[in-house]
């Protein structure tokens, strides 16, 4: 119960802040969790594991904890899926993403200290997404079969992107996305330019889309359109070749990437996120080096990897 309570007095609440109006995650999440008994563990697991961000003296115990509720969390969700229908459609959803927002927390900063001998290469494979991606593009595999039926029900809210559609980059002219269109300097007359063309359309527009929240309260009619979603919107639009050539480590890619860690970079006080977008700037510049490394000079300048630009 001391868990659940956590997640009503303070983690649903740290979701989406300064929209009071919204209370999805406060109220309507933990009823699917009485319905639903997976839904419930992967609630109290980021519950868990977000009293293991704000009390680090017990760090290890609620980190313990969660992994515990975790774990069930993933044995029910699997059987869940094994009988996948209108009836679950929902539950699974809120599943998914309660899965992600656990697996950035687990995955960033607040894991670090608990191994001895830490795998860089485990390190970097976390940053570029080897896990967390699939699990992004995943959700979308979960809703695209129920997708009228959420859209009718309690999650209508969440299965819209607002203007995302109507968002066009080249229609104001802005010195942030004259930044993202000199990258293509660096894959012009390459066999996967349009790959990378498409992918730098997507990251454009994501920055617009998250320039229309900066500063202000979300609104509640805007529907998904909640300023730490721009980002995501990325690994969902992005073309399937372009994460095959960030998995394959090319240039081209990483750099792409590096201007995404840069947006990620905005949402560092969401404590699931904190020092994400600088550890992915920070990863990408060790696997670039000095050749490359003057094309992410900006995002290395506002993750503050670079101090002295």
């Amino acid at each position: 119960m001391a868990l659940l309570h956590h997640w009503t007095v303070a983690t649903s609440l740290e979701l989406f802040k300064g929209d009071d109006k919204h209370n999805f995650w406060q109220i309507m999440v933990p009823q699917s969790g009485y319905e639903h008994p997976f839904v419930m563990n992967a609630i109290l697991s980021l519950a868990a594991l977000h009293r293991a961000y704000l009390i680090r003296s017990d760090k290890n115990q609620h980190m313990a904890d969660a992994a515990v509720h975790h774990t069930k969390a993933l044995r029910g969700f699997q059987e869940a899926l094994s009988h996948f229908n209108d009836e679950n459609g929902e539950a699974v959803f809120i599943w998914s993403t309660l899965n992600l927002l656990y697996v950035f927390g687990i995955s960033g900063r607040l894991s670090d200290g608990l191994e001895p001998h830490p795998n860089p290469l485990s390190r970097k494979d976390r940053m570029l997404g080897v896990e967390w991606i699939p699990m992004v593009t995943g959700i979308r595999t979960v809703v695209k079969p129920n997708h009228k039926v959420l859209k009718s029900g309690r999650l209508s809210k969440f299965m819209t992107v607002g203007n995302w559609l109507e968002l066009d980059p080249d229609a104001k002219p802005h010195p942030e996305d004259e930044r993202l269109c000199h990258l293509r300097s660096c894959w012009d007359g390459t066999p996967d330019a349009p790959t990378y063309e498409e992918a730098l359309r997507i990251l454009r527009k994501c920055r617009l889309f998250m320039a229309q929240f900066s500063g202000i309260d979300p609104l509640e009619e805007a529907g998904f359109n909640r300023l730490w979603s721009g980002p995501l919107l990325f690994i969902i639009f992005a073309p399937q070749p372009y994460l095959t050539l960030l998995h394959q480590r090319q240039p081209p890619a990483l750099i792409l990437f590096a201007f995404f860690g840069a947006l990620l970079h905005d949402l560092d006080d969401y404590w699931f996120l904190e020092g994400w977008g600088r550890d992915i700037v920070e990863v990408i510049d060790d696997l670039l080096g000095s050749y490359w490394r003057p094309w992410i000079e900006w995002p290395s300048k506002v993750t503050g990897l670079n101090q002295d630009e």
